[in-house]
C-alpha cells in the first residue's frame, strides 16, 4: 500500500512537474523579445519603418523664420494623393499643393515668381521631412540613429540627441533649407549654383518622442544658433521648430481653394490670367520697337488695338527711344560739334547692333487690379568690350590718317559709324543674364511702362 501511495505521489508530482514545464514553455513562446535590449537605435529604426507605411498626417507646427520671427501653422497631408494644405496665421497665408499645381494665397502682399518658387520649395521639404523625419535626417548621416540617448515615459519613448557639432553640421541642410534658399536669393544665384560654406553653430539640440504602440513619431523640436556663407554672405541666425504630429492614417479632408480666392482685389482668376498675359507680351512688343527697332515686331506682339492702332504705337516707340538715344549720345559727342542729323544717324547705327543682344520674358504678375510686374532676363551687349574694339578701331584710323585733328564732327560721326558697321560683323561677347523687374499699368483696356529705365540699363549699360 505504501508503495502505491508513493507511485502516485510520484506520478502527481512528475504531472505537476509536466503540466508546469508546459506553462513555462508557452509563456516563453508568447514573448520571444522578453530578453532583447531595447536601444534608442532599435526604437529610431521601428519609427522610421512605421512611417514608411503612412498615409496621411495633420501637423500642427511653430517656427522661427529668417526674419526672426514665430509663425504658427498647420500642415495636412494626404501623401497617397501627393496633396498638402498649409495655412500659416502669422502671415495669413495658405497653400494648396497637389500632383498638378500650387495655389498660394496671400491676404496681404503679391509674390514675385521667386518668392512662389521659395515657398514651393519650403513646401516640398516640409512634405518629405514630415512624412519620414527619421529618413529624412540620416540621408545627412548615415549615423545618424546612433547619436541618440533614451529615456521613457508612460506611452512614448523620448529620443535625444547628443552628437558632436561635427554631426550636427550634417544636419543644419535638412533643417535650414529655406535659409540656405533665401539667402541665396538675395544674392541673386540659383541654388544649385550657390556656394555654401560649412556652418558654424553655436547651440542645437533635437529630440524625438515616440509613440510605444504604435512605432508614430508623436512630435519633434529641433532648435540651433549658427552662421552661415552662402555666396559669401554670411548670416547669423537662430532656428527654432516644435512640430506636432496627429491623426496619422485617419481620414483627412483637404479641400482645393476657389482660384478666385488667388485673384488681386476684384478681379477674377480668368481676369487676372488674361491680364498678366497681356502685360507679358505688352513688354515683349515695346522691346522689339525700341531696343531692336522693329515695329513690324510691335505690331505682331501688341496684346490690343487694331492693327494701324498698334503701328502707330510702334513708330512712336521705335522713335521716342532713337531720340532718346541721340540726346544722351550728343552729350558725348558735344566736343566734335556733330549735327543734329547726323547724330540721328549715329544713334541708329549704335542701335543696331542691340539685335544682337538677348531676352525672355520669364513671368507676369499682378500686384494691383491695374498693376503687374514682367520680369525679363536680359544679356545685353557687354559695353566693356564694345568700347575696347572701337578704341581699337578709331585708334588704326587716326593712325591711318582717316580722323586728323582738322576732321570735322559730321566726319568724326563717320569715322564711329563705319568702326561700328566693322564691329557689329564680328561676335559680339554678352553680359551675363540679368533679371530685371518691369512694371506695367493698365489703363481703360490699353497698357503703359511709365519708367523704361530698367529693362533699358539691362540692354545699354555694362554691369
Amino acid at each position: 500500500m505504501k508503495r502505491m501511495i508513493v507511485g502516485v505521489m510520484v506520478g502527481a508530482s512528475l504531472m505537476v512537474a509536466c503540466s508546469q514545464n508546459s506553462i513555462g514553455n508557452q509563456a516563453e513562446a508568447e514573448d520571444p523579445t522578453e530578453n532583447e535590449e531595447v536601444t534608442a537605435a532599435s526604437i529610431l529604426e521601428d519609427a522610421k519603418q512605421a512611417h514608411e507605411d503612412i498615409q496621411s498626417l495633420e501637423v500642427s507646427m511653430k517656427e522661427r523664420n529668417q526674419f526672426d520671427q514665430t509663425e504658427n501653422a498647420t500642415l495636412t497631408y494626404q501623401f497617397d494623393d501627393g496633396v498638402v494644405y498649409y495655412e500659416n496665421e502669422l502671415i495669413n497665408e495658405k497653400i494648396y499643393k497637389d500632383s498638378e499645381e500650387t495655389m498660394i494665397l496671400n491676404e496681404y502682399i503679391q509674390l514675385s515668381n521667386k518668392e512662389e518658387q521659395l515657398r514651393e520649395r519650403y513646401i516640398d521639404k516640409k512634405t518629405e521631412e514630415h512624412q519620414n523625419p527619421l529618413a529624412y535626417y540620416q540621408q545627412f548621416d548615415d549615423a545618424f540613429f546612433d547619436l541618440f540617448e533614451l529615456s521613457e515615459r508612460e506611452d512614448f519613448y523620448v529620443l535625444t540627441y547628443i552628437g558632436e557639432e561635427e554631426s550636427q553640421k550634417a544636419l543644419v541642410e535638412g533643417f535650414a533649407d529655406s535659409f540656405i534658399a533665401y539667402s541665396a536669393q538675395i544674392t541673386d544665384t540659383d541654388l544649385e549654383e550657390s556656394t555654401v560654406n560649412e556652418p558654424e553653430i553655436s547651440s542645437f539640440s533635437l529630440s524625438f518622442d515616440v509613440d510605444k504602440d504604435t512605432s508614430l513619431i508623436k512630435g519633434y523640436e529641433i532648435r540651433s544658433s549658427f552662421i552661415i556663407d552662402v555666396n559669401g554672405f554670411e548670416n547669423d541666425y537662430d532656428f527654432d521648430g516644435t512640430y506636432l504630429f496627429a491623426n496619422a492614417n485617419e481620414d483627412v479632408t483637404i479641400d482645393k481653394p476657389d482660384q478666385d480666392e488667388m485673384a488681386v482685389g476684384n478681379l477674377s482668376f480668368d481676369d487676372q490670367e488674361q491680364y498678366e498675359q497681356e502685360a507679358f507680351d505688352y513688354v515683349d512688343a515695346v522691346i522689339q520697337a525700341n531696343i531692336y527697332q522693329n515695329v513690324e515686331e510691335y505690331v505682331e506682339r501688341a496684346p490690343t488695338g487694331s492693327e494701324e492702332e498698334k503701328r502707330e504705337a510702334g513708330d512712336a516707340e521705335q522713335q521716342s527711344f532713337v531720340e532718346l538715344y541721340a540726346m544722351a549720345l550728343a552729350v558725348d559727342m558735344e566736343e566734335f560739334g556733330v549735327e543734329d542729323e547726323k547724330l540721328m544717324e549715329l544713334s541708329e547705327a549704335m542701335l543696331s547692333g542691340y539685335s544682337k543682344s538677348e531676352y525672355m520674358i520669364l513671368d507676369s504678375k499682378a500686384i494691383a487690379e491695374d498693376t503687374f510686374h514682367v520680369t525679363v532676363s536680359i544679356q545685353g551687349l557687354s559695353q566693356i568690350d564694345l568700347s575696347r574694339e572701337l578704341d581699337l578701331v578709331l585708334t588704326e584710323k587716326m593712325m591711318n590718317g582717316e580722323i586728323t585733328e582738322d576732321s570735322s564732327g559730321d566726319e568724326v560721326a563717320d569715322a564711329f559709324i563705319d568702326s561700328l558697321d566693322t564691329i557689329y560683323d564680328q561676335n559680339i561677347s554678352l553680359n551675363e543674364p540679368r533679371d530685371v523687374i518691369v512694371e506695367v499699368n493698365r489703363a481703360g483696356g490699353d497698357y503703359m511702362i511709365l519708367d523704361h529705365t530698367s529693362y533699358i540699363d539691362g540692354f545699354v549699360n555694362g554691369y
